[in-house]
Order: structure tokens, then C-alpha cells, then sequence
């Protein structure tokens, strides 16, 4: 799944059509896509179009690779998943005229994250608070910060950067 979760290029062994006859091309009726939520917070994803990867160009036939456009609902966390397999046993044919059979599948494949992390501040600084501003007496103070993602849940997975009087410090 590309970048934005726009579409999804799929690659077949051979050239592939629409018909038995082996004279029409793939249409997005043919496929199928099956969406899991899996706790993401996207809602929802459809099959918009399909084209030539090369370019929003129509399929003539016999194309290897196809660009199937999506339609996303929400904004994905990367949680969620989506698998694309042919409509039917009689949807999608091979060059030699030969069904391509509905168990053939994309696999599961995750929308891409495009929700940030979160970052929230765990400890308060004790000090006075005047005009909305905090003094601290304390030169040296700690501050806790924990940022946290759904798709990145493994140790080291997010880098917390932070600028303290000009100087990033990790």
C-alpha cells in the first residue's frame, strides 16, 4: 500500500483480462477487497478505480501489474488491514484464457499509519504559577514525557527529540 493509502499495485505472473476470451481488461467490478478495522482507526476502504501503474492510463489487457485506487474512510493508524482477490472464479482471466481462482489473494496487507504519535507530559514541574507562566526553583528540573503509537508498539520503535536551550538532547 503507497504512501497516503491511495492505491495498491498488485503484480501478476503473466498478463491478465476481464474475460475468457482474453479481450477485455480488468475492471474494478472483478476484484474484491476485504477490509479489517483490527482496532485502526480507519472505517472503512473500497476499490475506486483500476489503471495502468504507469499513470492514471485505462487497462487495455494483458497488463502484469495493475494500480487498484482506493477510497479510504477515516484516517488510518496502520492498525487496519485490507486484502484484494478476484470477485469470482470467472472474473479475472490469464493470457491462456484460464481463470485466475478467487483463492488467489494479495495477503493481508496494513493501510499505511497516518495518524502521529501521541506525546503527553506525565510530570508536573512544582513551582509557582503567575500570569500562566510557571517559575521553578529548581535549576535542574525532571520532566517526564511518553509518547506513544498504535502501530509502533516494540521497544525503540519512536525517538523522542527534545530542545533544551538550544541543544537537542534525545
Amino acid at each position: 500500500v503507497f504512501t497516503a493509502n491511495t492505491h495498491i499495485d498488485i503484480t501478476f505472473s503473466a498478463g491478465v483480462f476481464g474475460n475468457a476470451s482474453a479481450s477485455a481488461p480488468i475492471e474494478a467490478g472483478d476484484l474484491e477487497i476485504s477490509f479489517s478495522q483490527n482496532a485502526g482507526t480507519a472505517t472503512a476502504v473500497s476499490i475506486a478505480s483500476v489503471v495502468n501503474p504507469a499513470g492514471n492510463i485505462p487497462l487495455v489487457g494483458d497488463e502484469s501489474v495493475i494500480r487498484v485506487l482506493l477510497n479510504v474512510t477515516g484516517i488510518p493508524n496502520g492498525l487496519e488491514t485490507i486484502e484484494i482477490t478476484p470477485v469470482s472464479s470467472t472474473s479475472i482471466f490469464s493470457r491462456s484464457t484460464t481463470p485466475i481462482p478467487v483463492t488467489e489473494t494479495t495477503g493481508a496487507k496494513f493501510l499505511r499509519d497516518l495518524t502521529p504519535p501521541i506525546v503527553t507530559i506525565i510530570t508536573d514541574i512544582s513551582g509557582n504559577e503567575v500570569g500562566g507562566m510557571k517559575h521553578v526553583n529548581d535549576n535542574t528540573p525532571t520532566l517526564s514525557i511518553k509518547a506513544v503509537d498504535a502501530k509502533s508498539t516494540d521497544a525503540d520503535d519512536l525517538t523522542l527529540i527534545c530542545e533544551v536551550n538550544g541543544v537537542t538532547v534525545n
